[in-house]
Formats: C-alpha cells, structure tokens, sequence
C-alpha cells in the first residue's frame, strides 16, 4: 500500500494506491480531503497532510506500515530500466534516451539508499546539471524524466511510501532547434547526390520524411513497385507502423530485389549502420556547399516544404507516422505566422 499527498487549489488531499486488479489495471486510487477528514474550517497544511496519509496508510495495512525495501538507488535504476522498458516494450531508441539519463544519474546519487534521497538531494542535482555549460535544456529534461518514472515505480512496487519527486520543480521543456533546408538547398543537394550510389536512399529520405531507422530497416518485401507505396515495420511508435504512397519517380529509382533482403545493404548481409549514412551525407552536403543538417533534418525539410505548399496536415501527420496533427504544429511552428498571413490575404 503506497500513497502520497496532492495540492489543488489552496486545498491539501492524500492519494491512497489500491494498486492493480485481477486484470492487470491500476485501480482508482482514493482521494481524502484533509480539510474534511479533520474536521476543519479552513484549508489544512502541508505537515497536517502529510500526518493524515501516514495515519491513513497504517489503518489500511490493518494498524501497519510496510516497511520499504532497502535498496541503493543505482541498482533500483538499473532494475526498472530493464523492467520498464521490456513492459512498455520501448524502442531501442528509447532505451538509449534512458540509459543516458541513468548515465547522469548514478554518479551522483547511484550509491545513496533509495528510501535515504530526499527531494532537496533531486533539486540540487537537477540545479547543479542546468547551471553547468556542458548539459542541454533536453538532457535536463531526460534526466527528469528519468528520475520522476523511476521514482514513481519505487512506490508501486513498494521500495518507497512516499514518492520524493511531489517536491521538486519541473525544470522547464525545451524547445528544440528545427534545421532544415529551403526547397532551394533541398534541390541543389539532390542534384549533387545524383551520381552517388546512395542517391535512392536519400531520395527515399526526402521525399518521403522517413526516419532513419524506418529506411534502413526496409526490405524488398516493403515495396509495392506496381502500386507505388512503402510498408514501414520499424516506426518509434504504434501509429508510425504505416504503409504510405511514394511518387512514381522515387519508387523508379528505388531497387527491385528479393523479399528477405535488405533495400540498402551494408557488409555481411546486414543494412547499412547509422554512422555509415551520417558520414555519406557529411561528405555530400560539403560537396553540394548547403548548410549542415543532420539525416533527421531531411525529415524537418520534407515537412518544411509540404507545409509550405499547403499540404493538409492530417495527411502530413500520416505520412510521418504522427499520432495526432498538434505534434506536426508543434514541432513546425516557425511556419504558422506564414500561414496566418496567407490566410488573412484569402480573406
């Protein structure tokens, strides 16, 4: 049995786990008025709170209070980024974004008990990471999120009775750096890419807004050639596991081989590797005197220039594997005051 206590308004409540059914759902948890439950005729406070749950708990657990697992914070990382992951069977991408966070994690509060780390330890270390040089907004943010999943399972799985992350500020989101090229630069890359054998897979890649994930994993049996479309099996997400409609001119261009293989084979029978692209562009982006953008940036570019064209965003979104279309205008909002002005012109 876990619990903690929330604040709405100027009024304090405890949250009281009943964790999960024969189902395998989380119950509903139940929610205490403290102002109510003590019979007060004002709003109660923090420490009264705080004295309510403890007592709530023990009444629950039948006049006990279980004790919590002793465990050093590093190892309880280490267990539920394996546990986590495997259950929300999360991308290999996914896994590296956490494993980073532990990475930043461990050191500095890896060997302290978990039942020992207090909320002002968390804020010092998320302070400590932010006022340095050398640690982005983003990596802040991982780092956070790290921490507030990993802290969250400690209650649910009974290695804690209060969840220490209830106290500590949520460093704010980042906004992240949109690099892509004008259909300008996008034309005169391709031009340049023209005699390189890599051309079809970055035609594939701007044409299409693919991840580069999604392409490395196609195989001959991803591509309708009669009917010009591309099956993605490799997405990020469940909504990214989709079959889109490719150009005639870029399906013509792409390679007709057996089902099983690889579409861009590297050594040993295998795809090509990441780094092996990253280095192919680098070389063909100097060649070509566009500015520097990384392979996801074929995406943002693909996007870019859709929008701007006025493609519909709903069918934008499907086609780069976004759940809703407010993740498309969120991320490519720099084109929204064009928009606007487009609009106003029309009426």
């Amino acid at each position: 049995m876990s619990g903690h206590i929330q604040q709405k308004g100027k009024n304090w409540y405890c949250v009281v786990e009943r964790g999960y059914g024969e189902n395998g759902k989380r119950l509903t948890p139940l929610w205490y008025s403290v102002r109510k439950e003590l019979g007060l005729n004002r709003p109660a406070t923090k420490t009264q709170a705080r004295d309510l749950l403890v007592k709530l708990l023990a009444e629950k657990q039948g006049g006990r209070i279980i004790k919590p697992k002793p465990i050093k914070f590093g190892d309880f990382l280490e267990l539920w980024h394996a546990q986590y992951c495997a259950a929300k069977e999360l991308s290999p991408g996914t896994r590296r974004i956490y494993r980073s966070g532990i990475t930043h994690i461990a050191p500095e509060l890896g060997s302290v008990e978990i039942t020992k780390i207090t909320a002002s330890q968390i804020q010092e270390l998320l302070t400590n990471k932010r006022s340095g040089d050398d640690y982005s907004a983003s990596t802040i943010h991982i780092i956070y999120k790290v921490l507030n999943l990993s802290f969250k399972h400690a209650v649910k799985w009974g290695y804690l009775n209060n969840n220490p992350m209830l106290n500590v500020v949520t460093p704010a989101r980042p906004h992240p750096r949109i690099e892509y090229w004008t259909e300008e630069e996008a034309k005169t890359f391709m031009e340049t890419a023209k005699g390189s054998p890599h051309f079809p897979l970055l035609r594939l890649a701007l044409g299409t807004g693919m991840r580069k994930s999604e392409i490395l994993s196609l195989k001959g049996q991803h591509v309708d050639h009669t009917n010009c479309s591309v099956t993605i099996v490799d997405a990020k997400t469940p909504s990214g596991w989709r079959t889109i409609d490719v150009s005639p001119s870029i399906i013509a261009c792409l390679p007709r081989i057996e089902k099983s293989q690889y579409l861009f084979p590297g050594k040993n029978g295998s795809h090509l590797t990441p780094r092996a692209i990253n280095y192919i562009l680098d070389i063909l982006i100097e060649k070509a005197g566009v500015p520097r953008i990384t392979f996801h940036g074929l995406r943002h570019t693909f996007a870019t220039i859709m929008l701007s064209r006025g493609a519909n965003p709903r069918d934008l979104a499907d086609i780069l594997g976004h759940a809703n279309p407010s993740q498309l205008w969120q991320t490519y909002a720099h084109l929204l005051p064009k928009k606007r002005k487009e609009a106003a012109k029309l009426i």
